[in-house]
């Protein structure tokens, strides 16, 4: 991989992680704070540049603000595209999420790089995220050497949106008594941001990567996390016939409060369905063609991004 890198998002959690690894690697990193939506300063950004991680996204799922993350997610991104294209970088990695590879109705099944789902418009972070993929393939069908990161849900220090950090939040203050039937995947920020790396050096022209290191229930997911944090675990596990109920409660809950304040919104009826089914990926190609093998653990990343939320004072 070059040595001169541009970083977007670098303040985020994911680019925050990879930047220390960038920098700790000895690679120079642009990690100026740049709007990816003025043309003029990120042209600036991006010259003399050879490597591109696009990190930079708007997180929203249940709609706050659509048009804020269409701006960010899209149309920021064929900004990125296009003037890298201009200023001739060599690579760019499009870190993508995992979540637009769908889910499935059984734990049996691990859902791969060639998955067709199609998004619900009702997810705004992964609809806009599928169409920034889209340009992203688009590109690189046009010629540039553009590699995708597909990433399942993160666990570690600098989630200063308390995305994952959600349920670790919520385990640690009273624990969870309830848990969905369904399952997810995870992965340590440090694991992911080696490889980001990969992907930069090894990574072929418009395919994609997926980067999980586990896949877990959620009552698995939680009582790992509890033990960790020396709580309680999960009481009970949510029926199938609950779902239909809980995404009411959750259409509800979103209209009354999911729209008001900040953060992100993880209780909405599309994030609610999920929850009972199966998002287990399978990261076999990563492995085999990139070399990546994770290595953290869910405990010790949640340890780390526990440490981390009360230096932030997170935990009020």
């Amino acid at each position: 991989m070059n040595k001169n890198i541009f970083v977007s998002g670098a303040r985020g959690f994911i680019g925050s992680n990879l930047v220390k690894k960038l920098s700790k690697n000895g690679y120079y990193v642009n990690a100026a704070h740049v709007d990816i939506l003025d043309e003029n300063v990120l042209s600036q950004a991006l010259d003399g540049i050879d490597t591109v991680f696009h990190c930079a996204a708007v997180i929203d799922f249940g709609g706050r603000d659509p048009k804020r993350s269409h701006d960010v997610n899209v149309t920021g991104t064929k900004n990125i595209l296009a003037l890298s294209a201009k200023h001739g970088v060599k690579k760019i990695v499009f870190v993508s999420a995992a979540g637009i590879l769908g889910y499935t109705r059984s734990p049996s099944e691990k859902i791969g790089e060639t998955s067709s789902f199609q998004v619900s418009d009702r997810n705004t972070y992964l609809h806009t995220k599928k169409m920034a993929e889209d340009a992203a393939l688009s590109f690189a069908r046009g010629g540039m050497d553009i590699s995708i990161a597909s990433v399942s849900t993160v666990y570690g220090p600098g989630d200063r949106k308390m995305n994952s950090g959600s349920i670790i939040r919520s385990v640690l203050a009273n624990g969870m008594r309830f848990c969905p039937p369904g399952g997810t995947s995870y992965v340590s920020a440090a694991d992911l941001a080696d490889g980001l790396l990969l992907v930069a050096e090894k990574g072929a022209p418009g395919q994609r990567y997926i980067f999980s290191s586990e896949n877990l229930k959620y009552s698995e997911l939680i009582n790992r996390i509890a033990a960790a944090l020396n709580r309680s675990p999960v009481e009970y596990i949510l029926p199938e016939w609950t779902r239909v109920p809980a995404e009411c409660a959750a259409a509800c809950a979103e209209f009354f409060i999911g729209r008001l304040g900040g953060g992100v919104n993880l209780i909405t009826p599309e994030i609610i369905k999920e929850s009972y089914f199966y998002k287990y990926y399978d990261s076999t190609k990563a492995r085999k063609e990139l070399g990546w093998e994770p290595k953290v653990s869910l405990e010790d990343s949640v340890l780390e991004a526990v440490e981390f939320y009360r230096k932030e004072g997170l935990l009020k």
